[in-house]
């Protein structure tokens, strides 16, 4: 056992251990991000695809994020596990299981779940249905299927996870069933949350209607893609998108850089 110190040596030293903590976590990210670039899980316009990326915003993107790609590379999923379980525990709120996004969203709600020792389940992917309008259709013709698997218990408070945000679309869409499968099964929860490995909403998350939590704010971090080989074109380019969008919906634009990078 170490000697104990002088009155408030072990604040100074939980302190300390905090600021090294935040220190290892804030290198994990900036490493993480450049390899989500380097391996091809964050695409671009100019190096991977000219024509870019209609999103599920109906929105043109000159980037992709490709996080299905991401548990084929076992150190990469890990770091991507560790930074979001700790964005997680830090959060501000309880809840009491964690309901992950099909379908992405299911092995990293698996992997964050055993880490945080918490109970977990997983939308099902419903065809066709992208909206929550959508799903208020399709869900008389889903038949007495689930469309949340896993255990719902009266009263839990529930923590939505997924690998990116972009808009709230597809997560008020996965909150929707996760209320339509509870009201099935007699049951009342509350959604307290979403929780993300990366937001990519340009701060917009913020206007969202429950509190979204993220590992990597991709605007922050957006620097840390050139570690991976990004270009600054492509950096600049992806912090004007996320900054506003709007002005790459003009087709001319989109004309122009896809020239540019054929």
């Amino acid at each position: 056992m170490s000697p104990r110190g002088p009155p408030g040596a072990e604040q100074d030293e939980c302190r300390c251990a905090g600021i090294a903590n935040n220190a290892s976590l804030y290198n994990l990210g900036v490493h993480f991000v450049g390899s989500l670039y380097q391996q091809r899980a964050i695409k671009t316009w100019l190096r991977d695809q000219p024509d870019g990326w209609v999103i599920a915003s109906g929105d043109w993107s000159p980037f992709y994020f490709a996080f299905r790609d991401v548990p084929s590379y076992p150190q990469l999923f890990g770091e991507a596990c560790e930074l979001l379980s700790s964005a997680i525990e830090k959060r501000d709120g309880e809840f009491d299981r964690l309901i992950g996004v099909a379908s992405t969203g299911i092995a990293l709600t698996g992997a964050v779940a055993q880490m945080l020792r918490v109970p977990m389940g997983f939308t099902r992917k419903v065809i066709g249905v992208r909206t929550a309008e959508d799903l208020q259709k399709a869900t008389n013709a889903w038949g007495g299927h689930s469309i949340v698997e896993g255990v719902m218990q009266d009263g839990d408070r529930i923590l939505v996870v997924d690998d990116v945000i972009t808009t709230f679309t597809s997560k008020a869409t996965a909150i929707a069933q996760i209320e339509a499968e509870a009201q099935s099964r007699g049951v009342h929860v509350e959604v307290v949350g979403v929780a993300v490995v990366v937001d990519r909403s340009g701060k917009r998350s913020a206007e969202a209607p429950v509190p979204v939590t993220s590992a990597i704010d991709l605007l922050d971090e957006l620097d840390a893609m050139r570690v991976g080989g990004a270009s600054d074109r492509e950096v600049d380019v992806i912090r004007r998108y996320l900054l506003d969008p709007t002005p790459f919906q003009n087709p001319d634009v989109r004309a122009a850089m896809q020239v540019e990078a054929k």
